[in-house]
This record gives structure tokens, sequence and C-alpha cells, in this order.
């Protein structure tokens, strides 16, 4: 058999014993000591390469591996693995010129180019520049850099049973893929300070979950999110999510188009503000098509004076806090139901007023029922919130409900103690549930003729309904509201 892989050295005085020649899949084991910069060159045609082990114990500079088809840079066939070996003290930079499938790459830095290639687990301690794939099907890890680009020419990055891990210490400049299955995040100790330039899929999901400070840099393009279907992931943006520039390029955009959806159960988490430019419309910061905001928005979940003043949109519908209502933010007055079912909210959140049933300061002939976790029917009292909310009581119900005498508008409000309360229902867990307790088993109904206000209850100066979802301890209380509404209308 002809051996079908030489490997030359740079310089070439270096080593002794080169160039050297493998058969295909022969595994390569290459060492130096030399005292300077060294570069190995695999030079495959378009033979697959086996195990590549380095160990680089150069005495200054640093050392490179170069696989290639041939000189100019031919596709080769598959590379089994490309590893720094434990005992080197230089650090190993690797090269892949238009190979097959790659498996596990573990050196200080990687850069792929002009691959049909599948990758498997690739781990770096310094940058990972362009990796051009068929698909990533391992996590990619740069423990102490940054990655410039994940780009999937014709699948997808991970898979809808294998979701990768996709980390790096300093900035994940682009990931791609016709459908992304994967959690992008910092690596060990840099999970908080992170930045990520653009997610973007072709023609599928986004599935998993995004983390980072803010939006950092991408070597062309704009910075965004935007899945080719639906956006089924977390979003965190721990810090301020920026949309001042008047590069449209700069500002950065979360985008869902077409007739897909920000998920239920999933999140857009944005620490400080949803800055921007007020009316603006094209780009949008957070652009949605019409029903397509199923999730939940928190704006200021890190409690910290947090603003929102960039532009939203849900079809035709446009909020941003220049607008006035039903179109302006943060409280802006429409049904959840018109949004696709979710909501945006700037902590602390508040009630909005117009989702709840009955709407506040109105007057009903009745209060709608619901029914209960001990499967009762009963009238109840609906007060919905822009965000998640979570019950902090401590003894009583976490409301004050009072009522009093339509007719008696400067009479004093008295408290109406056969109450009952859950908090955190709903679709997103912002509903607060009120009704009157069941005598004998039986539902009873509110009171015909009376007008009824609800309050968050303080016990000291702590509120008994919390702010959910920023992931703070405690959670902060919710905006001080009230809520009321009065029945009355011919009795039947």
């Amino acid at each position: 058999m002809s051996l079908g892989i030489t490997v030359n050295i740079v310089p070439s005085n270096a080593e002794p014993g080169f160039p050297q020649t493998y058969n295909a899949g022969d595994p390569i084991n290459l060492s130096t000591t030399y005292n300077g910069a060294v570069e190995f060159q695999i030079e495959a045609g378009t033979s697959d390469v086996g195990a590549v082990t380095i160990t680089a114990n150069n005495a200054s500079g640093s050392t490179s591996v170069v696989i290639r088809g041939n000189p100019q840079g031919g596709h080769c066939g598959d590379v089994a693995s490309v590893t720094r070996a434990g005992t080197s003290t230089a650090a190993v930079h690797a090269l892949i010129l238009s190979s097959g499938d790659v498996g596990p790459v573990s050196v200080t830095s990687l850069d792929h180019s002009h691959g049909l290639s599948s990758f498997s687990t690739i781990s770096t301690v310094g940058d990972i520049g362009k990796l051009t794939s068929a698909s990533f099907t391992g996590d990619i890890i740069s423990t102490a850099g940054s990655i410039q680009e994940l780009y999937n020419t014709v699948g997808n990055t991970g898979s809808s049973g294998n979701p990768i891990d996709i980390r790096a210490a300093v900035n994940i400049g682009i990931v791609g893929g016709l459908s992304i299955y994967a959690n992008i995040y910092g690596s060990p100790g840099y999970e908080d300070t992170v930045t990520v330039g653009r997610v973007q899929s072709a023609t599928g999901p986004i599935v998993g979950s995004i983390r980072m400070a803010t939006f950092g840099s991408v070597e062309n393009g704009t910075r965004k999110i935007c899945p080719g279907t639906n956006l089924d992931a977390d979003v965190t943006i721990l810090g301020t999510m920026d949309f001042t520039s008047s590069s449209t390029t700069v500002r950065p955009t979360i985008t869902v188009n077409s007739s897909y959806k920000l998920l239920s159960g999933r999140t857009i988490f944005i620490g400080d503000s949803l800055l921007g430019q007020s009316t603006e419309e094209s780009p949008i910061a957070l652009d949605f098509q019409a029903g397509g905001l199923q999730g939940q928005v928190i704006i200021n979940g890190n409690d910290d004076s947090g603003v929102w003043t960039a532009p939203v949109e849900i079809g035709t519908i446009k909020l941003d806090n220049a607008r006035s209502q039903p179109n302006q933010a943060p409280y802006y007055q429409y049904k959840h139901t018109g949004l696709g079912g979710g909501a945006i909210g700037l902590v602390p959140f508040n009630v909005n007023d117009v989702d709840c049933e009955p709407e506040h300061d109105s007057i009903v002939c009745d209060v709608g029922t619901r029914e209960w976790p001990d499967e009762s029917v009963r009238e109840t009292i609906v007060i919905r919130h822009y965000g998640p909310v979570v019950d902090a009581r401590s003894g009583d119900i976490p409301v004050v409900v009072e009522s009093k005498s339509l007719d008696c508008p400067s009479c004093s409000w008295s408290e109406v103690l056969n109450c009952e309360v859950l908090v955190g229902e709903g679709q997103g867990g912002r509903e607060i549930w009120v009704s009157l307790e069941l005598v004998d088993d039986t539902p009873v109904d509110f009171t015909y003729g009376l007008k009824y206000q609800i309050t968050p209850r303080t016990h000291g100066t702590t509120k008994m309904v919390r702010s959910g979802g920023t992931g703070l301890s405690p959670e902060p209380p919710v905006y001080a509201y009230e809520y009321s509404f009065g029945i009355l209308c011919t009795q039947p």
C-alpha cells in the first residue's frame, strides 16, 4: 500500500526525520523541542487523517499544525482527532483546510475553512476562528478565548435529541445553521461576562438557551438573534440591550419572522434597560409577527432602575414609551390574547388594567368563573400582570380585598375576610385569582351592588405578592397598584 500522507516541518531543520509519511488513518504523533516557532504541515491528498497528537515543548514560540489536502489547500478526507498532549508546555494552534468530518479537537486555538465536514467536540484554551461545517455534533468550547464564527453550510448545529454547548470566555461572534439546538453561554468563570454577536438559523428553530452580558461584536453584518422558524430558547441578556446607535448594523435586534413565535414557556430576559430610539420604524428592537409573542419578555430583571424606551412590534401593534395609549410602554393597554398569549413586563410588574377580568374600573353584571384545584367552579376575579407573580404570603392571604356600596362613593372600604387567593395562575404565571370561600362545599358569588378593590398586602414593609422570573432572592415586590370594579345590573 502506498503511503498517502506526508508531514513536513517548518523550519525544515527544527526536528530531524522530516518529511514523514503515513498510511491513511494511521495515528500521527508529532513532537518538538525546537527553540522557536514550529509549523507541522500534514498534506493528506484525499486520504483520511488518523488521530493527530502534538507534544509541544518549544523553548520559545508556539507550535502550529496545518491539515490540508495538498499545498494548494485541496480537500482531504476525515480527520479523526487533533490533540495537544497533556505534557506540552507550549501552545498548539490548529488550522484545518477543507476536510471531511472532524473528530474531537483539543488544542490551544483552532481555525477551519472551506469544509463540508461534521465537527465533533472542540475544546481550546485560546480562540476558535471560523469553522465551516456541514454539522456540529459535539460541544465547542474556548475556555479562555473567543469563537469568531460557526458557519453551518448544509446541516444543523446540534440536534433535537442532542443539543450541544457552545461556550467562550470573551465573545461568541456568529452561530449559524439550518436549525440550532444549543446552549450558548460563557465558559466556566465567564458565564456572566461573555458577549454574543449573532445567532441565526436559516430554515429551522433555535432551541435551547442563549446567555450573555450584552450583545457582542461580529466580523460583518448585524448583531441579532433570528430563528428561521420558532424561537424555542430562553434568551438572557444580563445587562442592557442598547438600541441607541445611529448605525443599524450596530443596533441589536431579536426578530421572529413569518408566522413563527417566541414559544410559550420561553423568556427573553433583559437585566437592565431595553434602551433605544423611540418610535423607530426600522429595524425594530424586538420584532414579532401578529400573534407571535406567546412567551414572556422581562425588562429590568435586575430590579435596578432599568427602562423600556426601544421599539417593540407584534404585527401591527407598535409599543414604546413615546407613543400614546394603548401603545405606550411600559403599561400598554392590550390584552395578552392580542399579542399571542404572552406579555412584556418591566420589573416591578404592574397590573394590566384592560387584561383583568373584570377590567379595572369597570361595572359588570357578574363575574366570570374558573375551575379551582378542588374542582369547584367559582366566580373568580382574575388580576393579570405584565409578568409572572409569586406568592410570598406570611399568614394572611397575599392581597387585601375590600368592598363598599356603589351607592356610597364616600364610604370607607371594609375588608372582605372570607376570600381565597391563588397566585401565579394562567399562561406565564401572571394571574392572581380571588374567590369567596365555599360554604358547605358550595361556591358563593360576589355581591350585587358592591364595588370591590384589591391591593397587594404588605406585611411590615414587605409586599406579599412579588415579581417572578428575576432569579433574585428575594424576588422584587410588584408595583403598588389598586385594582377595582363594581357589580351592578338588573338581577335575573
